[in-house]
């Protein structure tokens, strides 16, 4: 809820210099209440996230991952403010027009992408913790990607899942999947690069012509994370896929580790939204276990 303490606060901060003439729900918020805020006399509109309570957090860290995916040729949103207010948490931000992702795009989104996964850092992870969907993402630093990978995405997702569905069958395979992790992931040689750590084909879209992401997990990590979790849901085309690869080209092994980065996001879904998620998500141990 757009609360008048906020309101005040934004015009007292002159984030705002008056109250929006006019206000609009967006859609996409899940988690989130999303405004659209309009002024009189001014075409730029402002859009602000809501939330009450620990869900809110994740604004905050949202407003860092913006922040950081700014480094990037994608068209990003704006953070003007980020902050918690009593109870409340908001995050004030440019509206932008999005539209969804064109096939015309394809090409510079996946040019943007490679160039953005180009950036990279010496440790795996990020300067903080965020969320994925309402998930903490634990982001502590590491030197090395399969020490990174198996304790801060594997072994949280399975934690979680042992205390909220502690009768799964996917837990009877947590030991197994984590040992070929080990011995696959071992010699494995990547640099951190900057993710969007959360890229379905609903935090992507185009703003005149310009492609975009938005709603970031970000830290730096293996690059083809990113595009496991784009392969997962589906949405992108095939365009996009071989543009990436000729920008940037994948190693000839990268299927199985797509499968491997795959199964955070799948563990996650069962965290979040139950067992409807069981069977697909063994579906890919399977994979990952006989890759």
């Amino acid at each position: 809820m757009l609360t008048n303490s906020i309101l005040e606060y934004l015009i007292d901060e002159q984030f705002i210099k008056d109250r929006p003439s006019k206000t609009q729900v967006l859609s996409g918020g899940s988690i989130h209440n999303v405004i659209k805020l309009d002024f009189k006399g001014s075409d730029n509109s402002l859009v602000i996230k809501l939330s009450q309570g620990r869900e809110g957090l994740s604004l905050l860290s949202e407003s860092i991952g913006l922040e950081e995916l700014s480094k990037s040729e994608f068209c990003i949103p704006k953070t003007i403010a980020a902050k918690k207010l009593n109870n409340d948490y908001f995050l004030l931000m440019e509206y932008l027009p999005l539209t969804r992702l064109s096939i015309n795009v394809s090409e510079d989104f996946a040019i943007a992408l490679a160039r953005m996964h180009d950036i990279t850092k010496s440790q795996f992870g990020f300067q903080s913790d965020n969320h994925i969907g309402s998930t903490k993402q634990i982001n502590q630093l590491e030197m090395s990607w399969s020490e990174f990978y198996i304790n801060h995405r594997l072994n949280y997702q399975f934690g979680l899942l042992e205390r909220r569905l502690p009768s799964s069958s996917v837990l009877k395979y947590q030991d197994k999947v984590r040992l070929i992790a080990q011995i696959r992931l071992k010699h494995y040689q990547v640099k951190p690069s900057l993710l969007h750590g959360d890229l379905w084909s609903g935090n992507a879209a185009q703003v005149n012509g310009m492609p975009s992401i938005f709603d970031p997990a970000v830290y730096y990590g293996d690059r083809e994370t990113d595009l496991a979790m784009m392969k997962l849901f589906g949405g992108f085309n095939e365009k996009l896929f071989e543009s990436y690869h000729q920008a940037f080209p994948l190693a000839d092994d990268y299927q199985w580790r797509c499968k491997l980065y795959q199964l955070y996001h799948l563990l996650n879904h069962m965290n979040l939204f139950g067992q409807s998620y069981e069977q697909q998500t063994m579906c890919l141990i399977e994979d990952v276990i006989n890759g």
